[in-house]
């Protein structure tokens, strides 16, 4: 079993990040501290993380995580897991937001230069070729967001969404709405694309709502217009678009999920709810966060080849959706 930094900690009696420090500075801990903390690590067999090692020893000790929304609630999510990841190695964090403009992402980053180790973008909105640029001046990793010559963390959630359409087929839909998410975004078209692309091989019909903030808001504004279309199944954009939907059609007497099957873009907001529960795509933020900052120490380190990690997202099956009702 391999032993993490929290273990020597708890052994130790300090927090995560005295211990950290213990072993990677001691310099800057107590030496009965330090001393205690090694004795632990040497007696549990522990063995530092290679690329928080490698981001303990860069120039600044920090990394930075931009994105252009912290109110988005998977953003939200992956900059918390990030965060605790990083300073679970012993790491500063600050966070950037840039307000959803290149322009602005542009400028941060020139900002940023030799002032912080690296940074993690979650979305970025600059091109393909300025997040180039920039990886080549420092390093950098781009989560849920493939870019040609960076290296990138991104969610498969186009392939989670297969999954959703093969399910819906296998229930008998063969009319499905997808409510769509942000317009412009990277992550909405590849979904939107996905949905289209999959249901047309198993001969569904696919209406397209939208586009719509991802909010809980957003399901009550498009119930009239999902039940106007006719259609037997719902994919939403999010979680939250789906439980708005959900409860407006409650509300105006819709038996869910005889009258309507729904399933939502992500479980962000789905875990851990009692039933009846709603069929959503796992999104494995855990997972994504900690690769990010190991990916980004690699490259503090000296990695030069690009990775693109792409992490699977599995189908979870709730109460949203049924069998279509025989014809009479």
């Amino acid at each position: 079993m391999t032993v993490d930094l929290r273990a020597v900690a708890s052994g130790a009696r300090v927090s995560v990040s005295t211990a950290s420090r213990a072993l990677s500075r001691p310099d800057l801990v107590n030496p009965r501290t330090a001393d205690r903390v090694r004795e632990v690590a040497a007696a549990l067999g522990y063995a530092p993380n290679a690329a928080g090692v490698a981001l303990r020893s860069g120039r600044y000790g920090g990394l930075t995580i931009m994105l252009h929304n912290l109110a988005n609630p998977l953003f939200a999510r992956l900059v918390t897991r990030i965060q605790h990841y990083a300073q679970e190695r012993g790491l500063g964090v600050q966070i950037v937001d840039s307000q959803g403009t290149a322009e602005l992402e542009q400028e941060r980053i020139r900002s940023l230069l030799n002032r912080v180790d690296g940074i993690i973008a979650v979305a970025p909105r600059l091109s393909d070729e300025a997040l180039a640029s920039a990886a080549a001046r420092l390093p950098l990793v781009v989560v849920n967001r493939h870019v040609t010559g960076v290296t990138s963390v991104t969610l498969d959630v186009p392939t989670g969404l297969s999954r959703a359409v093969d399910h819906l087929a296998a229930l008998g839909h063969r009319h499905i709405a997808y409510v769509s998410g942000p317009t412009r975004t990277w992550s909405d078209e590849r979904r939107r694309r996905r949905v289209h692309d999959r249901a047309r091989f198993h001969d569904m019909r696919v209406e397209s709502l939208g586009p719509l903030a991802p909010v809980f808001r957003s399901g009550l504004t498009v119930a009239e217009e999902v039940m106007a279309s006719g259609v037997s199944a719902v994919i939403a954009y999010n979680s939250l678009i789906a439980l708005g939907l959900a409860y407006r059609l409650r509300i105006d007497g819709i038996d869910l999920p005889t009258d309507l099957s729904i399933v939502a873009g992500d479980d962000m907001e789905t875990r851990g709810m009692e039933a009846p529960t709603l069929t959503a795509v796992h999104l494995p933020i855990d997972e994504a966060a900690s690769r990010a900052v190991d990916l980004l120490g690699e490259i503090i380190a000296g990695r030069t080849d690009i990775e693109a990690v792409q992490i699977a997202t599995p189908l979870l099956l709730g109460d949203s959706t049924r069998a279509v009702a025989a014809q009479p």
